[in-house]
């Protein structure tokens, strides 16, 4: 069961934080509540455009694990069709 901070508060903080640690290139934001991010930069396949995500990240021994998760969200509720 979610608590009232995850569903209100944690969204405009984690949408905050993404939206600085992008404009600043990765300069600011790259730990956030002690959770390391990375910026990952793609470009479309089909349209070209260059896009930017912000992810977490973990080490696993010499490996890295990244999740790319929009914050656990459901797909129903965040506008993703599967």
């Amino acid at each position: 069961m979610a608590l009232p901070f995850e569903k209100t508060l944690l969204p405009q903080v984690l949408r905050i934080h993404d939206t600085v640690y992008q404009k600043t290139n990765g300069w600011i934001g790259h730990r956030t509540l002690g959770i390391p991010s990375l910026l990952l930069h793609t470009v479309g396949a089909k349209t070209g455009q260059a896009r930017t995500a912000s992810l977490t990240y973990a080490r696993d021994g010499e490996n890295y694990l990244i999740v790319g998760s929009k914050s656990g969200a459901r797909p129903h509720l965040a506008g993703i069709t599967i």
